[in-house]
């Protein structure tokens, strides 16, 4: 929680102040004596009350000037919030090892499949821009809200062999969603991992997170490992450096096995990315509460606070 006025937040230091003046008051009157004609005066009167009922409205007083400092201040706090201002950048990894049909029909085949119904369930009307990378990354697509030519981009979408530059990829995102600076930037990233060529992707990944842009990766392959076709060579999907990228950014990481778990990720994927987190000034609620409080000790003092006259 962060404060929009943080200079209220000394006046703290009366409540400490506040407690050793009610102490002195206290110890005060109790040195007073009082002096009854019988015993029996003093049963009619009363046991002295309990502690807490001879406290608890100074208790409450306390409180209650705690939370209106509190709202002098203006407190903040990151709170979830539905937003329509997307911009999305797809990257698909076309390196070698997707050529593996442990999904079907192939590792990119189920990427491309899922992306493309991601996108036709969309509703909302947002830039969407696709990148592929292997070696080194490729702009396919501009951002555009045009679905046929989504679509178009992604059906023409292929591996091939060649090295993995995740972080390049990341990079080249970011540069691709800087004409949209007043949307909610987000990176959807199907790959299997096992970054080799380019720049580091942790390093992509906080430079992401510096910008406000979330990423969600998608591992796409078996725990198994598949061949590649016409090749003895057996791949297998790297989810750690999926994972750090998502978590340095502020996203999620999907791993999908099959193609129906894929498109359960993107459908999950699809309402994560309509909610921002924002500091919201969050003043009403500490003003509401403490008008509860003022509502209860005005109850209380009339009832289980009063004392005899």
């Amino acid at each position: 929680m962060n404060f929009k006025a943080p200079g209220f937040l000394f006046l703290l230091l009366l409540l400490p102040s506040a407690l050793l003046l009610y102490w002195y008051y206290r110890k005060k009157q109790n040195q007073e004596t009082l002096n009854f004609s019988s015993i029996e005066t003093l049963k009619q009167i009363g046991a002295e009350v309990k502690s807490w009922r001879r406290h608890g409205s100074f208790i409450l007083e306390l409180l209650l000037l705690f939370i209106l400092i509190l709202a002098l201040a203006r407190p903040e706090a990151v709170l979830p919030l539905p937003t329509n201002q997307i911009a999305i950048a797809i990257l698909f990894d076309t390196s070698g090892s997707m050529m593996a049909a442990d999904l079907f029909p192939s590792r990119i085949g189920a990427a491309k499949q899922a992306a493309k119904e991601f996108v036709k369930h969309e509703k909302g009307s947002y830039p969407i821009g696709i990148i592929t990378f292997s070696t080194f990354p490729l702009v396919r697509l501009n951002p555009t809200t045009n679905k046929k030519k989504i679509f178009s981009a992604i059906s023409h979408v292929h591996a091939h062999l060649g090295g993995t530059a995740i972080g390049d990829a990341i990079f080249g995102a970011m540069s691709l969603l800087d004409g949209y600076p007043s949307a909610h930037k987000v990176i959807l990233l199907f790959s299997d991992g096992g970054n080799n060529s380019g720049s580091s992707p942790i390093l992509a990944a906080k430079a992401a997170k510096a910008q406000g842009i979330r990423i969600y990766t998608i591992g796409v392959g078996t725990k198994s490992g598949a061949y590649l076709p016409g090749f003895p060579i057996k791949v297998y999907l790297e989810q750690k450096t999926l994972k750090a990228i998502a978590e340095l950014s502020g996203g999620k990481y999907y791993k999908v096995s099959s193609v129906v778990s894929l498109k359960k990720a993107l459908s999950e994927l699809s309402r994560k990315i309509k909610i921002i987190k924002k500091y919201q000034d969050i003043t009403w609620y500490f003003a509401a509460i403490g008008l509860l409080i003022l509502g209860i000790k005005f109850l209380l003092d009339f009832t289980v606070f009063r004392r005899i006259p």
